[in-house]
């Protein structure tokens, strides 16, 4: 019966009137009474009234001018898709939030790199900080030459800070700053201070960042090694899961070849004393870290061939599975007086195309100094 007469158009009209009449009411109280109540009579008005809204009134213009000077700021990512803040005075913040990932700089970003650093120098990650304050130095080169922009200076600047504050970390500054690296779209540039080379690597590959738990490094009687690491993984059926992954890449030796990846690995070692090794037989050292020996050729039918300066090695990889799988090594090795190198790319051959591709890029920019 109720929802008959609610139907009735006459009825629905009255009904929208008087709604509309109700609030009208209402609105014509909200404005007159707060007008009453802002007028005192007066004869009522007490003598601390005064004051009291003198006080008011500077109350108000102090929570005013906080406001005005507060740091109102946006959300973005950036090319990474990592967290920042972006303040409407135009500083930038990077929060190192779950989504943070240690990464090379981008030559665009480079304001968010500086106050990157600064974050993670505050959070305990100076060596962090230092590394990318250097491939920030490297960016800047490489954007404006011999030019010395404001940024440059103020990035050196803060970088010698840094440099200063852990002069007496002497060896944790050479294991974990350097090489460094500069980040675009379409290469990634890689540099050693210490060790004098560069080259160029696609963007797409990624690099396992060392730190003070999780870095590739000893020490012989005769020299110290190191391992610096650059993968990319490609899915394969019945591969490992997601967890299996990161327990291998945070667990496994130097000894890295895997049927699922491209590894690209830079090797060095600093020699105490001349070395009884030279450019010809430099690779031993490598071969002798790496467990490989007449045994472990047999085993896994490993077969070198030297061609030119370089050096080509297909190998048998047996899985945990069971699964056989040929891999394809490409190595280069440099030895300058007590410094020696080795340049590495293992890939199963059936990245064969992509593998050669990105050893071409590398060998057409190589310089060791």
């Amino acid at each position: 019966m109720k929802a008959r007469i609610l139907n009735n158009p006459f009825v629905r009209v009255s009904y929208i009137i008087k709604s509309l009449y109700i609030i009208l009411l209402f609105s014509i109280l909200f404005l007159v009474v707060p007008a009453f109540s802002q007028e005192v009579d007066p004869l009522l008005r007490q003598p601390w009234f005064g004051d009291q809204e003198k006080k008011e009134e500077l109350l108000f213009n102090r929570l005013q001018t906080a406001f005005r000077l507060s740091a109102h700021y946006v959300w973005r990512t950036d090319s990474r898709s990592r967290n920042y803040r972006f303040y409407k005075d135009g500083r930038v913040e990077m929060i190192l939030d779950r989504n943070y990932k240690e990464v090379f700089p981008n030559r665009q970003e480079l304001d968010l790199h500086y106050s990157e650093a600064e974050s993670l120098q505050k959070h305990a990650n100076p060596y962090s900080a230092i590394r990318l304050l250097k491939g920030s130095m490297y960016c800047y080169r490489l954007r404006y030459g011999k030019l010395v922009p404001e940024g440059y200076e103020k990035t050196a600047k803060l970088l010698g800070k840094f440099l200063d504050q852990y002069s007496h970390k002497e060896k944790e500054l050479q294991r974990f700053t350097d090489p460094f690296g500069c980040w675009t779209p379409e290469v990634l540039k890689i540099r050693s201070s210490d060790f004098a080379y560069s080259f160029d690597l696609p963007p797409e590959l990624t690099y396992l960042f060392p730190d003070e738990d999780r870095e590739f490094s000893g020490e012989d009687s005769d020299y110290l090694w190191q391992v610096h690491r650059f993968y990319q993984n490609f899915p394969v059926e019945g591969g490992p899961s997601t967890w299996e992954k990161e327990y291998r890449k945070n667990s496994e030796g130097i000894l890295f070849f895997r049927p699922d990846r491209i590894v690209f690995t830079v090797g060095t070692t600093l020699h105490f004393h001349p070395s009884i090794f030279n450019a010809q037989n430099y690779y031993l050292i490598w071969d002798s870290l790496r467990g490989i020996n007449s045994r472990t050729m047999r085993e896994w039918n490993y077969l070198r061939k030297k061609e030119g300066d370089l050096y080509r090695t297909r190998f048998d990889f047996v899985g945990e599975d069971g699964r056989k799988s040929q891999i394809i090594v490409l190595e280069k090795f440099y030895l300058r007086g007590t410094r020696g190198i080795l340049f590495s790319l293992a890939y199963p051959s059936k990245l064969e195309a992509l593998g050669t591709k990105i050893w071409s890029g590398f060998s057409s920019s190589v310089v060791v100094e």
